[in-house]
């Protein structure tokens, strides 16, 4: 077959006339570009609307077709990095804590009972002055005497007699809990945090036994049994008892117990100037015992901006949030007292002084050598240059009945509780710094400043506060009415409380080195992290402080809310472990 080379050339020749126009047109800008030399990939402008290709279709740095939704171009270090923000899976890294907290927070600041009120001992050492010697019996030391050493007039010191209880006597509360934390950071460091906080103290509790010598008090239930009114030997002849029946003065000399007393109100207050005059104490020498309560929540929101210093590996970012914290208070009381009055004296022929509870000079010894340490009812110690001491004979003491109009059953109960829930909310600023970031070992902190709106409801209950040797200030008890002392009120208000708080953590990878536990995948890639944080809030409503103590039931009188804002301050330390992806 005969070939035609001719008719090839030809074909080859006009297939490069027919490309080649359309090869050209590839490189040229499509109208309206301004002369722009952008490729068009094949494409006819003229799809374009009006032929005009749209504003996104450009060159670098503007963002083509083929990009994703967003994207952050940061610095780090030196190094240009771009992040593709429609990339969900690089988007940010996360952090999660877990943290177990231990707190100590601040305790009640007030004295327990009314500021204008006299102390017992206040009370009855111009009782006893007044009486003088005249107690006196069987060698033993005049009442005036005990009543210097009661006042600390003879430089020998005061002791203890039935005084009140400040806040500072009581433990200071330590609460423990766990914090939970969620970081969120982008490249360049910025991000969000959601933390959340719950914290428990247990019950703290002043207890006044124990702080008597441990030889007394140890069988309340025969003082008990005494002062059941079923049980006749009361004032009897204890030669005349059944046999076995235990000396019922001689029980009181050791079961009865110098306690501690509350101030109260008792509706005697006079005006004389600008001070007030009046009320009493009640007194306890069965039991007396304080316990409070705190239980915090919390939880917020803080986001964390832009580097607005960095000195090599320091850090400073500009931070801002809202946070919530919640506070549930509780403030209770427990008394029991005999109703007993007992002034020293050594026979009943001569009524009894009001309001006197005799107890001997707490040292610790047994003076008069009756085997009963620190007795109820008599003044063991050797006073004013009379008998006492070894050679006392002190062994006899008079316990009677406080007036009862009512036939009240001893011993008399007194309880109450204060609870106090606080609502903190509201906005917080302030600076976040850190040392190594991106590092093994990290050590930073946070200063924040807020102003939260505080919204406090309290909640007052109890029954029978009144000065407990004057027994006719309660209500009689009736058929239809069992408890006719009981109070119970309320209150509600809402306040503004600034809030300043400094925190200093460090974190490493300190597990990864532990034989044992670099064992585990989770532990190993973990950091153990500690941290110390400083919390101060003012004009916080304390349940301790915001009592108004008085107390004459027959009076109309029951203890109030009376609303006692202070600064609160918690030192906390945080131990847990961090994870980051």
């Amino acid at each position: 077959m005969r070939r035609h080379r001719w008719l090839a050339q030809i074909l080859i020749t006009l297939i490069s006339i027919g490309v080649l126009p359309q090869t050209r047109a590839q490189d040229q800008a499509p109208p309206g570009f301004g002369g722009s030399q952008v490729p068009s990939y094949g494409l006819d402008p003229s799809m374009f609307h009006g032929g005009q290709a749209p504003l996104y279709y450009q060159s670098w740095p503007g963002t083509n077709p083929y990009m994703g939704a967003g994207q952050q171009l940061s610095n780090e270090h030196g190094l240009w990095e771009y992040e593709n923000l429609s990339d969900l899976k690089g988007r940010r890294r996360y952090r999660l804590r877990a943290e177990y907290v231990r707190s100590r927070t601040e305790r009640g600041r007030d004295r327990i009972g009314n500021p204008n009120a006299p102390t017992y001992k206040q009370e009855i050492i111009p009782v006893l002055q007044a009486a003088g010697g005249t107690g006196g019996g069987g060698g033993q030391a005049n009442l005036s005497s005990y009543a210097d050493e009661l006042a600390g007039t003879t430089g020998h010191g005061s002791f203890n007699l039935f005084d009140p209880v400040s806040g500072g006597e009581i433990e200071q509360p330590t609460l423990n809990g766990v914090r939970l934390t969620l970081e969120g950071e982008n490249l360049d460091g910025s991000g969000f945090e959601v933390w959340g906080l719950w914290a428990n103290d247990d019950h703290t509790d002043f207890n006044a036994r124990d702080y008597v010598h441990p030889s007394r008090g140890g069988d309340p239930g025969a003082v008990l049994f005494f002062l059941d009114p079923t049980n006749a030997t009361f004032g009897m002849n204890p030669a005349q008892d059944p046999t076995g029946t235990p000396d019922p003065n001689e029980v009181f000399q050791r079961e009865l117990l110098n306690l501690r007393g509350i101030p109260l109100d008792d509706g005697s207050f006079v005006q004389i100037g600008n001070t007030l005059a009046g009320g009493a104490s009640a007194v306890y020498d069965l039991d007396f015992r304080i316990a409070t309560h705190l239980e915090m929540y919390g939880t917020g929101l803080r986001w964390k901006g832009f580097k607005i210093m960095e000195r090599g590996n320091f850090i400073i970012r500009p931070m801002g949030g809202i946070r919530l914290n919640v506070f549930r208070d509780t403030f209770s009381f427990y008394g029991r007292d005999s109703g007993l009055l007992y002034d020293g004296q050594t026979t009943g022929t001569t009524p009894p002084l009001p309001d006197v509870k005799i107890h001997s000079i707490p040292n610790g010894y047994d003076d008069n050598q009756d085997g009963i340490i620190d007795n109820a009812g008599l003044i063991e110690d050797s006073l004013g240059g009379q008998g006492g001491g070894n050679n006392a004979n002190n062994t006899t003491a008079t316990f009677t009945t406080a007036v009862n109009d009512f036939n009240l059953t001893f011993p008399i109960t007194s309880i109450l509780k204060n609870q106090v829930r606080s609502y903190l909310a509201g906005p917080e600023v302030g600076l976040n710094y850190l040392i190594g970031e991106g590092k093994a070992f990290r050590l930073g902190g946070s200063t924040v400043v807020g102003l939260l709106a505080n919204h406090q409801r309290i909640n007052l209950s109890g029954d029978n506060i009144f000065v407990t040797t004057r027994p006719a200030d309660l209500n009689p008890q009736t058929p239809d009415n069992a408890t006719p002392n009981v109070f119970a009120s309320r209150h509600s208000n809402t306040s503004v409380s600034p809030l300043l708080e400094q925190e200093i953590f460090v974190e490493g990878p300190v597990l990864a080195y532990v034989p044992l536990l670099r064992r585990s995948p989770l532990l190993r890639k973990a950091n153990l992290r500690a941290s110390y944080t400083y919390t101060w809030i003012g004009e916080l409503t304390r349940a301790a402080d915001s009592i108004y103590w008085q107390g004459n039931p027959s009076m109309d009188l029951y203890p109030q809310i009376q609303v006692d804002r202070s600064t609160w301050r918690a030192n906390t330390w945080n131990f847990g472990i961090s994870w980051a992806w």
